[in-house]
């Protein structure tokens, strides 16, 4: 459980610490609890492993195809990031511009 909680503390995309707090934050109280009862509820729903596997086995292939790609796309973001010395949120913020009424 340490190494897993440390290690994922680590991939964050460059961020300045204001940014980070509120993401990590986020992901701490909700993005983490939310996944559990997701799985919960998924998990009560069938009877049996077997059935369990042979229902959503599917659907997780689904899941994994799309974390895949994110994966790929963040890590190639990370990378252009960390090669440019860039840092997400440095800069202009979006709320010192105005928002345009559409």
């Amino acid at each position: 459980y340490q190494r897993r909680v440390h290690g994922k503390e680590i991939l964050y995309i460059p961020t300045t610490k204001d940014v980070k707090y509120k993401a990590k934050s986020w992901i701490d109280m909700f993005g983490g609890r939310a996944a559990k009862s997701v799985g919960s509820m998924i998990n009560a729903q069938f009877s049996s492993a077997a059935a369990l596997a042979l229902y959503t086995g599917p659907i997780n292939l689904a899941i994994i195809a799309v974390w895949a790609a994110v994966a790929l796309s963040t890590g190639r973001q990370n990378q252009r990031m960390t090669d440019t010395n860039t840092v997400l949120g440095e800069g202009k913020s979006h709320l010192e511009e105005p928002c345009p009424i559409v």
